[in-house]
């Protein structure tokens, strides 16, 4: 039974839709999986019945309404969302950007909310958007202040798998996220978005972990070096507030923008 289980949620995951795609043929769907067709078939069938799974025309198969009414009941009950969205409405008034929340996901980083600029040219990344931690400022933000072992583990693993792109170094990446708990925010360029760049503090919990970001994001030209030190400080300000609301406690240990950090 517990088998079966790990097969048919190995199976929901791998059907997950993305801009290329979003409906998968049986044959296909079992050359993912590595499992015989009788039994990837036998498991759809079993899902559709719940409607996690639905059969469109040509035989296709993808993710039904029942996920997105988990998913919707799930972000709409999200703590952090909650606490976060008058901090957020605040900094989009301040900035007149893109304001993003993310929250960690093991070792990714995934966008459960966002306020939109106002102004003409902005940029359009959506809810639910996920890349590994070391990809982003929001997610980079996060990195930085988790333990060294648990840094080195995700950058190095990152590396292994080629995804660090850009010709990245993990020595470069270490530096940079040094970098990041001396100023107490991140700033990136391009990195999920060719053209982009964002400013991202972490948000601190009770116990003093990372557990999510909030950033500022646009495009490029309206991110000036001068502008910087400027967005830095609004953000890192906002994400103060938002980590007291957790019941964050600064201390000498734990405090983004101060070497102590580490």
């Amino acid at each position: 039974m517990v088998k079966a289980l790990d097969k048919a949620l190995a199976l929901l995951a791998i059907m997950a839709p993305t801009p290329e795609r979003s409906e998968w043929k049986l044959v296909e769907l079992a050359k993912q999986t590595r499992l015989p067709l009788s039994t990837v078939h036998r498991l759809l069938n079993a899902l559709a019945q719940r409607r996690f799974v639905e059969r469109g025309e040509g035989g296709r198969y993808r993710l039904g309404l029942t996920l997105l009414q988990l998913g919707h009941a799930v972000w709409e009950n999200l703590p952090l969302r909650q606490i976060a969205w008058p901090v957020m409405a605040d900094l989009a008034r301040r900035t007149e950007d893109t304001v993003y929340l993310t929250m960690r996901d093991g070792d990714e980083g995934v966008y459960v909310e966002k306020i939109d600029s106002q102004l003409y040219l902005r940029i359009a990344e959506p809810v639910g958007f996920r890349r590994p931690l070391y990809v982003g400022a929001s997610r980079k933000a996060m990195l930085a202040f988790l333990p060294p072992g648990e840094i080195r583990r995700i950058v190095r693993e990152g590396a292994s798998r080629s995804l660090l792109g850009r010709r990245v170094t993990i020595q470069a990446l270490l530096c940079e996220l040094q970098r990041i708990r001396e100023a107490g925010y991140a700033i990136t360029w391009g990195e999920t978005t060719e053209g982009t760049a964002g400013v991202a503090a972490p948000l601190i919990d009770a116990r003093g972990w990372p557990i999510g970001a909030i950033s500022v994001s646009g495009p490029a030209q309206r991110f000036p070096a001068d502008r910087l030190p400027k967005l830095g400080q609004h953000v890192r300000d906002a994400a103060e507030v938002i980590s007291g609301r957790l019941g964050y406690v600064k201390s000498p240990r734990h405090l983004p923008g101060s070497t102590a950090a580490r």
